[in-house]
C-alpha cells in the first residue's frame, strides 16, 4: 500500500486559496494589493492561477507580488485573463507560473479590469518544490500589454508579421495566452511567434491552433487560451514578432500576451 504520508507539509500542494479584491475605480488601471497568503508553509517552486471578474465579460490583467505590505515586488506582471460570456461568472483558463517563492513568503495579488471598480476572484494553488523538484525560473518579463489601448491588451488582425518587441531579454521559456475583444466573430485561426529583422523572421513556434464562437452561449469563445509554458533558448536582444492567420481571410482580432522566463 502507498505511504501517504510523503504528503505531509511541504510535500503536497497548497491548498486552493480564493481572494477577492477589487480593481480601481477606473477602467483598465491597476487597483491596490490585496494579500493572499501571509506566511507561505514551504517553499513554492510555482503557482497556479486562475481569476474571474464576476459578472458580465471583462478582459482582466493580474499582477503576483510578494515582499511586505506597501513595498510589494511584481513576479508575475499583468497575467492576461479574458472571459467572454455575457454571466461573467466564470473561472477562466488557469495558468501556470514556474516562478520561485520561498517559504515564509507574503504574497499579495492586485489587479485591473476592463470595468471600473469590478470585484475579481483569484484561485491560487502553490507548488511545493520539495514535490516537484526545482523547475523554476528566476525572472518573469511580459511583452504586449499596452495601456494606450482601451483593452490593455494589444489586439491582432490577420495577415503578416507584427512586432511585439525590438529586443527581447533572455529566454529559457515562453508563455502565450490569448483573449477574444467583448464583441467577435466565428472564425478559425492559427497563431505564429517568430523571432528575426523584419522580414526575416523565423516561426520559434509556429501553427498554433485557435478556434472562437461568436455567440456568448458558449462559456469559452476562444480556445485554447494559448501556450501553457513552451522551453526555448531565445537570446537577449533578439526581434520578436507574432503573426495570427485566419481561416478565409477574417478581419477578425484577437489579444495576444506573451511572457519570457529567464
Amino acid at each position: 500500500m502507498s505511504d501517504f504520508g510523503i504528503f505531509a507539509g511541504g510535500n503536497r500542494f497548497d491548498a486552493s486559496r480564493k481572494l477577492n479584491f477589487n480593481a480601481a475605480g477606473s477602467a483598465n488601471t491597476m487597483g491596490s494589493w490585496t494579500q493572499l497568503v501571509a506566511s507561505t508553509a514551504f517553499d513554492a517552486c510555482g503557482f497556479y492561477i486562475s481569476l474571474r471578474p464576476g459578472s458580465s465579460t471583462a478582459q482582466m490583467l493580474a499582477d503576483v507580488g510578494v515582499g511586505g505590505s506597501g513595498a510589494e515586488v511584481i513576479i508575475a506582471p499583468k497575467l492576461f485573463f479574458s472571459v467572454e460570456h455575457s454571466g461573467g461568472d466564470l473561472w477562466d483558463s488557469i495558468h501556470y507560473v514556474p516562478i520561485a517563492i520561498p517559504q515564509g513568503t507574503r504574497v499579495a495579488l492586485r489587479g485591473q479590469c476592463t470595468s471600473a471598480s469590478r470585484t475579481l476572484s483569484a484561485n491560487v494553488i502553490l507548488v511545493p518544490a520539495a514535490m516537484s523538484g526545482d523547475r523554476s525560473f528566476g525572472a518573469m518579463t511580459e511583452y504586449n500589454i499596452d495601456t494606450s489601448i482601451s483593452s490593455a491588451i494589444r489586439f491582432y488582425s490577420a495577415g503578416s508579421w507584427q512586432q511585439v518587441t525590438a529586443s527581447c531579454v533572455q529566454a529559457n521559456a515562453f508563455m502565450v495566452l490569448m483573449g477574444n475583444p467583448a464583441t467577435v466573430n466565428a472564425y478559425e485561426a492559427t497563431v505564429d511567434i517568430g523571432v528575426g529583422a523584419s522580414g526575416s523572421e523565423v516561426a520559434v513556434m509556429s501553427g498554433i491552433a485557435v478556434l472562437s464562437r461568436g455567440n456568448e452561449s458558449y462559456s469559452h469563445r476562444l480556445s485554447p487560451r494559448g501556450v501553457p509554458l513552451a522551453l526555448c533558448n531565445i537570446p537577449a536582444g533578439e526581434r520578436i514578432a507574432i503573426r495570427m492567420n485566419t481561416v478565409g481571410g477574417s478581419t477578425n482580432v484577437f489579444g495576444v500576451a506573451l511572457y519570457f522566463f529567464t
